[in-house]
């Protein structure tokens, strides 16, 4: 797979509606990581004469050998991206995580001594890494890769401290009295969720990788280089780092997808183009701004021909790395979607038995779901969870009543495409209308915790629906956008559960929609977070809702914590519509003016001006969410710029609020849904 398959902005389709493309990020991220090469003449296949089942040792003598693996530990979720290196590495050589393949579509053989890869799901623990050739020849190296006892998001942060982090034990190894440690501080603001979860804060610490410790009387539970503490911009993820302004600022222009340096670039502080605060990025991308009035927020613009203009307002950080997009799109299909390869998934093989009143496992329906009203069927409803909450888990499989599926001794056997990953099944039983498969009503769950299934793995399971459904919430709206014409038209409330590193598993049957801010929301015959749940936490999550289109607003509550019911979601965040320009209008002396409105301040706001309709990105900006009123600069007269494109354009406004996290903090991967509390978004189209 070649870099053009790769080189493509996730971000175009994200504005509305939201759909995460995991699968999407991963392909790019695998480039952002390690950068894109070329196979030389060298690296071009050529099949091998000899025993194709022979395996080479993976020693100095051998023509093909691992020397390297970086990184050499990862969450058991998989999705790492590694690099390995060492010699004679072919094109089409596959990897082997253990026993299980990384992903095919994924695995690039960049050069004879470079392949880069992401793992697939495993357990706790730490295998070999195995590459084979095309051919069948394997080389392995044995201590390779550690599955991680415990798995932080993110993993890096400032060295001031304060990131607010998630942390998971696959294992549920966390007990109350557990004290959490990156390095020698102790995470600050502790909340032990359950054993599978804790959340906090990181301490201060100087600028190196440190270890998390989990120390329990006289026993700790380490996993080394889990976190890394940076003083300057993130390493990477680019954005902001350093002290306040003081004097002297340096910004760094890379290619958003091969990291490397893009020499030439204009960069301007202020909107003045005559300034004597601009200037043209050396051979490794950067600029030094010094003066003794260099002091305090500034706003920042970094322009070249050939790549999206990014600008940044109202930071005060001595040290910025800015990711440019480049302007040309990759090849696309007929579909205009991005040439990228199929997925791979996993299979699950498995039975589903009910439990009847002598609670023996049988396939018997009666004990569990009662007859049916007429117009309506039984029906068991299966779901996997998945590594995010904006969408409802994939509804993988449905059952019905049918007594000749019935396999004697073993159950109702079924057969269940996965995306690979560490997750769990869950299956619930009730009615749904038998027309249209509609008003479904649960009576029974059944659950699998903790399966792992690799790329084109086949693992087997039983599901046996004997839990009841007894857990009875409510919620109130606290200060959600008022509903209009114009949108939001409705409201609509998820309840799901955050099962740590296996998921989120988010049903559409526990989603209500009102259009009464003022009313109570009701959630009834709900699991609850004991049993089999017992490490999982409640989470709600509310929109104010424009049928997949702008306007809307959400907040998230991750965990929900509450003594007493109904639970309160919000505040939310005011919806950030254009005042200036209206929509038609012209970008006079491109001035932008966003409702402030009411609710939480956004942590920033992220700004795309994009050519309508092909949709092609021309401007990016970020801006400190305190501001409301911001003016660009203009480059019409700046060589060597993207020229203001003629025609419509279409302006998309997002807003977010990250809990214990400043404009000041930014980096790239903040730009994920995963670390937003709350988000807004509105449009307008205009024109220069």
């Amino acid at each position: 797979m070649g870099c053009s398959a790769i080189l493509w902005d996730m971000r175009r389709h994200v504005f509305p509606p939201h759909v995460h493309l995991v699968y999407i990020a991963v392909v790019i991220w695998i480039t952002i990581t390690v950068g894109c090469a070329q196979p030389s003449d060298s690296d071009t296949f050529s099949p091998n004469n000899g025993d194709n089942n022979s395996t080479v040792n993976n020693d100095a003598t051998s023509p093909m050998h691992i020397t390297l693996i970086e990184p050499e530990h990862g969450p058991v979720a998989g999705g790492t991206v590694v690099v390995i290196r060492g010699f004679g590495f072919e094109n089409g050589s596959q990897v082997k995580f253990g026993d299980r393949w990384a992903p095919s579509d994924l695995t690039n053989v960049l050069s004879p001594d470079r392949i880069v890869c992401v793992s697939p799901p495993g357990e706790v623990g730490t295998v070999p890494i195995t590459v084979m050739a095309p051919d069948g020849r394997t080389t392995t190296l044995d201590i390779a890769f550690s599955y991680d006892r415990f798995s932080l998001d993110p993993d890096s942060g400032p060295a001031s401290g304060g990131t607010y982090v998630r942390i998971t034990s696959p294992d549920l190894e966390f007990q109350p009295q557990d004290t959490i440690l990156f390095g020698d501080a102790t995470l600050l603001d502790t909340h032990i969720m359950s054993s599978g979860l804790v959340i906090g804060r990181t301490p201060p610490h100087d600028p190196e990788t440190v270890d998390l410790v989990v120390r329990r009387d006289a026993t700790t539970l380490t996993v080394e280089d889990a976190f890394t503490y940076y003083d300057s911009s993130d390493p990477a993820y680019g954005g902001f780092g350093g002290g306040p302004i003081s004097g002297q600022l340096t910004v760094t222009v890379l290619n958003i997808y091969s990291r490397q340096p893009v020499s030439g670039a204009f960069v301007l502080l202020g909107t003045d183009p005559d300034s004597t605060f601009s200037a043209r990025t050396d051979s490794n991308g950067t600029v030094v701004f010094a003066s003794p009035d260099l002091r305090g927020p500034q706003m920042l613009t970094v322009a070249y021909e050939g790549y999206q203009i990014s600008t940044f307002i109202g930071f005060d950080r001595s040290e910025v790395t800015v990711f440019l997009y480049p302007v040309n799109p990759p090849p696309r299909d007929g579909n205009g979607l991005p040439t990228i390869p199929n997925p791979v998934y996993g299979q699950v093989i498995g039975n589903l038995l009910f439990r009847d009143q002598e609670y023996q496992m049988t396939c018997l329906w009666d004990r569990v779901v009662p007859q049916p009203p007429e117009g309506y069927r039984r029906v068991v409803r299966i779901y996997q969870t998945f590594g995010y909450y904006s969408a409802p888990s994939p509804e993988i499989l449905r059952i019905y009543e049918d007594t000749s599926q019935c396999v004697d001794g073993f159950g109702i056997p079924f057969s269940l495409t996965v995306w690979p990953s560490t997750l769990t099944l869950y299956a619930e039983a009730g009615w749904e209308h038998a027309d249209d498969g509609k008003d479904f009503t649960p009576f029974a769950y059944g659950i699998v915790r903790n399966l792992v299934v690799g790329p084109e793995e086949e693992v087997s399971a039983t599901l046996e629906i004997i839990y009841s459904l007894e857990g009875n919430y409510s919620f109130t709206l606290s200060q959600p956008p008022e509903l209009s014409d114009e949108g939001p038209s409705s409201y609509r409330i998820k309840l799901f559960l955050d099962l740590g590193s296996e998921g989120y598993l988010v049903r559409s049957s526990a989603t209500v929609s009102t259009t009464d801010a003022s009313e109570t929301i009701y959630f009834s015959s709900q699991p609850r977070p004991d049993g089999p749940l017992a490490d999982a936490s409640l989470a709600v999550y509310a929109e104010a809702y424009s049928g997949g289109e702008y306007p809307f607003s959400f907040v998230l509550l991750d965990p929900v914590v509450t003594q007493t019911w109904p639970g309160r979601i919000g505040p939310f965040l005011p919806v950030p519509s254009p005042l200036v320009p209206q929509s038609g209008e012209e970008l006079e002396d491109s001035r932008i003016v966003l409702d402030g409105g009411y609710g939480l301040t956004p942590t920033f706001y992220y700004i795309k001006l994009n050519t309508f309709p092909d949709g092609d990105t021309f401007w990016r900006i970020y801006a400190n969410g305190a501001l409301r009123s911001f003016r660009l600069p203009d480059l019409d007269g700046v060589q060597n710029v993207p020229i203001r494109p003629a025609g419509s354009m279409y302006m998309h406004v997002l807003s977010a609020y990250i809990p214990s996290m400043d404009f000041d903090s930014f980096s790239y991967r903040y730009l994920s849904r995963n670390y937003h509390a709350a988000e807004a978004g509105d449009g307008v189209l205009f024109s220069f």
